[in-house]
């Protein structure tokens, strides 16, 4: 499920399968109650589910761990091999994706908006942050600074 989108059907019956096991764990076949709604059951303990995870966002959120090792340069083999077998950039984030890769790799790239909705970076001692394109700001949503004296359009 880390290096794959995993089919929508295939999350289904992933999804299926937990209910089943959750309501009537004793019989693979037949009718079963659910006493409440699968969406209910995903929901956070805190907020009164019981902390399921639907297969389907487990598959992205581990697809963005993914791109996310990738984008802050891991120093890992298999990211490194990924990172000069695909030329990733320093604006990687930002840059348009590939059109001829391989499956694996299009599945990072789409996992790349999910990354930068919620990324920023800490400044440190700024050698590493262009402030002028970089999220750095983390609780204002899209922040791009504009220098003094130039207006905002």
């Amino acid at each position: 499920m880390s290096a794959f989108s995993i089919p929508n059907k295939v999350c289904d019956k992933l999804d299926s399968l937990t209910r089943r096991f959750w309501w009537k764990p004793c019989q693979r076949e037949g009718i079963f109650i659910a006493w409440n709604s699968w969406d209910k059951l995903c929901y956070p303990r805190s907020v009164g589910g019981l902390g399921f995870k639907k297969a389907k966002n487990v598959n992205s959120a581990l697809l963005a761990k993914l791109a996310w090792m990738i984008a802050s340069k891991r120093d890992r083999l298999c990211m490194r091999i990924l990172s000069s077998k695909y030329k990733v950039k320093e604006d990687w984030l930002r840059a348009e994706a590939s059109k001829h890769v391989s499956p694996i790799w299009k599945v990072i790239e789409n996992a790349k908006a999910i990354v930068s909705k919620g990324a920023c970076f800490i400044i440190g001692d700024g050698s590493l942050v262009d402030v002028w394109l970089d999220p750095w700001v983390p609780w204002i949503q899209g922040f791009i600074p504009t220098p003094k004296g130039q207006s905002t359009p």
